[in-house]
């Protein structure tokens, strides 16, 4: 590089650096302007707080019922009916030797084999028997 496209180098940084500082200025003067105004706002309150409800107010507000808090009719709709749990299931039977003896006998002779119509029904049985 030359002298000359230093020199332009050198002037355009700087020129870059102003402007910069120029915005860094416009952007703490904005900042203090904020806070000075939440400032001014917050020592305004301090110095006048907002005016209580009266109880002529409060008297008011309670004998309005019907307000959006509650839907129109909600007090003539009927509540929903319960929800029916579920009857829990009987223990299973105690189980003695006289209902053991045929479930041996069961294991022993399996049932005849069921006609399949269809090839899939064939390969089950096929893995059944394996």
């Amino acid at each position: 590089m030359t002298a000359k496209q230093f020199d332009r180098l050198i002037s355009a940084t700087e020129q870059q650096n102003q402007a910069l500082d120029k915005v860094l200025q416009l952007l703490f003067s904005i900042a203090e302007s904020l806070t000075q105004e939440k400032r001014e706002k917050q020592l305004l309150l301090e110095k006048h707080p907002p005016p209580r409800q009266t109880p002529s107010e409060t008297a008011a507000q309670a004998a309005n019922i019907y307000n959006d808090n509650l839907r129109y009719g909600n007090e003539t709709e009927e509540p929903p009916p319960p929800i029916p749990q579920p009857a829990r299931p009987a223990p299973p039977p105690q189980q003695s030797v006289e209902t053991v003896a045929p479930l041996t006998q069961s294991l022993e002779n399996p049932p005849p084999p069921v006609p399949y119509t269809s090839k899939a029904e064939m390969m089950e049985q096929a893995e059944r028997k394996n």
